[in-house]
């Protein structure tokens, strides 16, 4: 993309402009990492390990709320490693600066959707409906890319939830969890 084209961008290098929180138990919250072998650009990236005890959201939010213009796309560049079905990320939006959440379906997707499902039964966690989401492994930093036109003209805050189950079981391979890194809106 051509500097005119981004609306919002970061690799965390400098600032992150990122917030991190939890709901449920604190034991896999996201954590600002520099570690250039894993990260995708640059040091830095977020990562939330796969943390299955007491079960958890992990939410890493904008800090400020974004102007969406016309046919503007979520890009962003992440890898994950989590128990598949069980354990998993999902995108939300807010229009009214974080009191609602707005779950991203697949079908505003275009590239790099969600791999699975979680059901409720597996992960209450999840929320009331079973959702897709990412979860299983990615073959590495994969790019995503979600369509924001019906928010186009408004302010919104963007969160990735990582959400684990409390019953156990884990992912294999390194890096286990779900690792953010390069974040643009286009």
């Amino acid at each position: 993309p051509t500097a005119s084209t981004i609306v919002y961008s970061t690799d965390h290098e400098v600032t992150s402009n990122f917030t991190a929180s939890t709901q449920g138990s604190a034991l896999g919250p996201w954590i600002l990492t520099t570690n250039a072998a894993n990260a995708y650009s640059g040091s830095k990236y977020w990562h939330s390990a796969e943390i299955d005890l007491g079960g958890q959201n992990s939410l890493l939010t904008t800090s400020t709320q974004i102007a969406i213009p016309a046919n503007a796309n979520l890009v962003f560049i992440h890898k994950f490693a989590t128990e598949v079905a069980f354990d998993g990320g999902v995108v939300e939006v807010s229009t009214d600066n974080g009191t609602n959440w707005v779950y991203i379906p697949t079908a505003k997707f275009i590239k790099g959707g969600y791999t699975g499902i979680i059901p409720t039964a597996n992960n209450p966690y999840i929320g009331a409906a079973r959702l897709a989401a990412f979860t299983g492994a990615s073959p590495g930093y994969i790019t995503s890319i979600a369509k924001l036109d019906n928010y186009s003209g408004m302010n919104l805050l963007i969160r990735f939830r990582m959400t684990s189950d409390a019953t156990g079981g884990t992912a294999t391979g390194a890096d286990i969890g779900w690792s953010i890194d390069d974040v643009l809106i286009l």
